[in-house]
């Protein structure tokens, strides 16, 4: 591999690593990870749609709708009865017990993650991910 080349199946790695992480957590709830990722995503930002929600997860509709369906019947979100600006899809208590015990799990796997990483390193790390991720934007608006 040349120095230039960047091998991104690790990037698929450490994603497989952090749901693998977060699995105790979905079976604690007898929910999927991918249902975590619609949690932390509702308390990120507001969502108005299903599509909205698709959108910013990066999924099909259909994937979301079975998402929301599995979320609804465990009693995690509520849906707006009618559409009007102001509704949201919203998590529940149960939800936020849910999204609150997820974020105290990342945190952690961010530390472990982190750890014997310098501050310079990581810096760094962030610097390169956002550009990154910024020309990732960029190819996708093409």
């Amino acid at each position: 591999m040349k120095e230039k080349d960047f091998d991104f199946s690790k990037l698929f790695n450490l994603k497989k690593s952090h749901q693998a992480y977060l699995s105790a957590v979905a079976s604690k709830y007898d929910i999927g990870v991918g249902c975590l990722v619609f949690i932390k995503a509702m308390t990120l930002q507001n969502f108005h749609s299903q599509q909205e929600l698709s959108e910013f997860i990066g999924c099909n509709k259909a994937h979301t709708s079975r998402i929301i369906s599995r979320m609804l019947k465990k009693g995690y979100i509520t849906m707006p009865t009618e559409k009007s600006p102001e509704s949201i899809i919203s998590l529940t208590e149960s939800g936020i017990k849910v999204a609150k015990e997820v974020e105290k799990h990342e945190k952690h796997y961010a530390s472990l993650l982190i750890q014997d990483v310098s501050k310079e390193d990581l810096e760094v790390f962030k610097k390169v991910c956002k550009q990154i991720y910024n020309n990732a934007q960029l190819l996708s608006n093409q």
